[in-house]
């Protein structure tokens, strides 16, 4: 199918004509969009034959928007279908019948008829909803619209194919469905959006209150270190006391038989860690209770970042 019209209207044959004579007081006339419309033509015609038939299509379609002529659609169908982009092609080359009416060759028709035929088994139609208004959709990147789509955009026509269309709302988590489409299919995608999680409500001002008791956690550790130190002491003078009374026991005249070194070193060591724990036990408890009656409050809720509702700004006080 790859053929490619090289009709000329009038209007174009005209200002070729005109291009093509001598430049002399008009040389520094801008092109007319007729001009400008041939120019294009004619480089997407070489780009056609060399089969870069994006680039083609798009000085067709800008060729067109300059100076609208149905012969035009012809060549932007062909490059459609070389894209394998069925549905364009299907439309341009039905605007093409259209807007030429008449003045299309019964020939031409004809071929065009037989590939419409051909085409209208390679699209289908797709109907995209969202379950919120207000999200943009959008197949194959390329926009359809807004949710809810008006009733003439709610069924798109389409290319047989694989397809991605995607959902996305600012406050929802984005969407994308990847959907098959055969020749002739009315497929649809349905999507339920659904709302992220935010970590601060922008609606509503952030409050930062400061607690309005003093704080005891340093009184309340150092107390706690005091009360393991009386219990450790404690521990290991009872320890200590038993190790004494079996040296009273066995030892006269405080002269100890070798037997009992071990119970000598036994009370040595248990008297002196009951003597270390009593003291760190001392020094934790005095300390607790002077910082439980010393602790002051935080400073005033005025010192903090205030934050108000969207639109008020910051304000800052010290």
């Amino acid at each position: 199918m790859k053929r490619i019209g090289f009709a000329c209207l009038a209007p174009l044959c005209v200002a070729s004509a005109l291009f093509a004579a001598p430049r002399t007081a008009r040389a520094e006339t801008p092109p007319s969009p007729v001009a400008q419309a041939r120019t294009h033509f004619e480089r997407a015609v070489a780009l056609y034959e060399e089969d870069d038939y994006r680039a083609a299509l798009i000085e067709f379609n800008r060729a067109y928007s300059l100076a609208p002529s149905f012969q035009v659609l012809f060549n932007i169908g062909q490059s459609h279908y070389q894209l394998r982009d069925y549905a364009n092609a299907l439309e341009s080359l039905e605007r093409y019948l259209a807007e030429g009416g008449d003045k299309v060759p019964r020939d031409r028709r004809s071929q065009v008829d037989g590939e419409l035929d051909e085409l209208r088994g390679r699209v289908a139609r797709l109907a995209v909803t969202a379950n919120v208004d207000g999200a943009e959709l959008l197949l194959d990147d390329a926009p359809l619209g807004r949710s809810p789509l008006p009733e003439s955009a709610k069924s798109t026509l389409v290319s047989a194919g694989r397809h991605t269309v995607r959902a996305q709302k600012n406050g929802y988590a984005t969407d994308v469905k990847t959907v098959d489409i055969a020749g002739g299919d009315e497929a649809h995608v349905a999507f339920e959006l659904v709302v992220t999680p935010r970590a601060v409500s922008l609606s509503r001002p952030l409050e930062m209150r400061p607690s309005s008791s003093p704080s005891r956690a340093p009184a309340i550790a150092a107390l706690a270190i005091g009360g393991a130190g009386v219990v450790v002491g404690t521990l290991f003078g009872v320890l200590a006391m038993h190790d004494k009374s079996a040296l009273d026991d066995a030892c006269r005249a405080k002269v100890c038989p070798e037997r009992n070194q071990r119970d000598i070193d036994a009370f040595s060591r248990d008297g002196a860690l009951s003597t270390v724990a009593f003291t760190v036990g001392a020094v934790g408890l005095v300390t607790g209770v002077l910082l439980y009656f010393t602790a002051s409050p935080p400073r005033d809720a005025s010192h903090f970042v205030g934050i108000g509702a969207v639109g008020r700004g910051l304000s800052v006080s010290f």
